[in-house]
């Protein structure tokens, strides 16, 4: 841990940076606001569900005559970064049409964060400025503003497909989790070296530094205590005040793809036929490819059964990624060997501790108690058993003797 005096100066220096960001990001957030309260209700996005739930809103946005809405048979939503819902449409011609629908969040905190963190932004790009090589929701309108955005896509719940989740039953298998690493080596092939300049990268991702991720995490745990373990605790805290060394390690890390950067189970979906897609892109980055991979065993996987599995599922994501690489053609292209990978499955940990920390303990609800809970022990156990803490340490200081 750093000096008294060190870390005042750290606080304050950060504190000051990351108000400095804040200013910056509201300005063009708060003019939309306001100019968005002057203009009529027919030139207006959406604000929240109820206001796209009309056959004139509906009409606007996709661009075809609708002459009725209806909701649909809701789902359960433990995420809370945006408000949605499953509406029924009937067309011009009679017909129904089942879509899902996705605007800012209702929480007043979450949605002004998120809007001037561009991660509406970022998922809106992702979904229609993409060309990706996995399948995701058709979409039927996606409009964005500083302070507003909506999404209307086809609503996949009638369609037979399975949304699965880290915490319900079924758990994920092993055969689950082998189609979904086979959908991120082909999405990470596909981006190899190759990442689109529109996704989150070194210059335009939101700046989440280490005195949020003390706050956030002193919150979590005075809602759920003793989820983390004692070790891994330790070893977070330690990296939190050396983050922007361990984000240089991230971004420094061979090879760089485009990666779906919050891809936990419940960001999936399966068709009968066991073919995967992904949805919520809210987070697509350049970074390495065991990103997704570790946060989703980590996250997603019962951690009874992860270290049995993992050195199998990892070997076959490698597997995959190679196959993929050799379908391009590109010879410079190659896949992490299992050592470079397992590296960076214990490094990647920590992002993945951060994401469902902060998550859970910024307020606002963005993530549901239940998640957040499941989703940090499991993230905890896999740190403590292979040794991400050591890792870590091991390549900060390879880190600084290259400097």
């Amino acid at each position: 841990m750093p000096s008294l005096a060190r870390m005042v100066w750290v606080v304050l220096t950060e504190q000051l940076y990351s108000l400095w960001l804040l200013i910056a990001g509201s300005i063009p957030y708060i003019w939309d606001l306001l100019r968005t309260h002057f203009k009529s209700p027919e030139q207006r996005l959406p604000q929240n569900v109820l206001e796209a739930s009309t056959p004139e809103a509906m009409t606007r946005l996709i661009g075809r005559k609708v002459t009725g809405v209806r909701r649909s048979k809701g789902m359960d939503q433990h995420a809370n970064s945006t408000d949605r819902d499953w509406l029924v449409l009937t067309t011009e011609e009679g017909k129904e049409e089942k879509v899902f629908v996705k605007t800012a969040a209702k929480n007043a905190m979450v949605r002004s964060m998120l809007s001037i963190f561009g991660v509406y932004k970022n998922e809106l790009l992702a979904y229609m400025g993409l060309d990706l090589p996995v399948r995701t929701p058709t979409v039927h309108c996606a409009k964005y503003t500083p302070s507003r955005f909506v999404i209307i896509m086809e609503d996949l719940s009638s369609q037979g497909v399975d949304f699965p989740n880290i915490w319900r039953e079924p758990a994920c298998t092993y055969d689950k989790a082998s189609k979904v690493l086979s959908t991120y080596a082909r999405l990470h092939a596909h981006y190899m070296e190759a990442v689109p300049g529109t996704v989150w990268n070194d210059q335009t991702r939101p700046y989440f530094g280490k005195v949020v991720g003390l706050v956030t995490l002193h919150r979590f745990l005075a809602q759920v205590p003793g989820v983390i373990p004692e070790s891994v605790l330790r070893d977070y805290k330690a990296a939190l005040w050396r983050w922007d060394e361990v984000r240089e390690l991230w971004s420094a890390a061979s090879p760089q793809t485009m990666v779906h950067g919050d891809s936990h189970y419940g960001n999936t979906y399966a068709y009968e036929s066991g073919e995967v897609g992904l949805i919520d892109m809210q987070c697509v980055a350049r970074e390495h490819p065991m990103r997704d991979v570790t946060y989703f065993l980590a996250s997603g996987y019962p951690h009874e059964d992860l270290a049995r599995d993992e050195n199998r599922l990892i070997a076959h994501y490698l597997s995959e990624l190679a196959e993929e690489l050799r379908k391009r053609g590109n010879s410079s292209l190659r896949a992490p060997t299992f050592a470079e990978a397992w590296e960076q499955y214990q490094l990647q940990s920590f992002y993945a501790m951060y994401a469902f920390v902060f998550s859970g303990g910024v307020g606002g609800d963005l993530m549901d108690s239940l998640q957040g809970r499941v989703g940090v022990r499991r993230i905890g156990i896999m740190m403590e058993r292979v040794g991400a803490g050591v890792a870590l340490s091991t390549a900060l200081c390879r880190q600084s003797r290259k400097k």
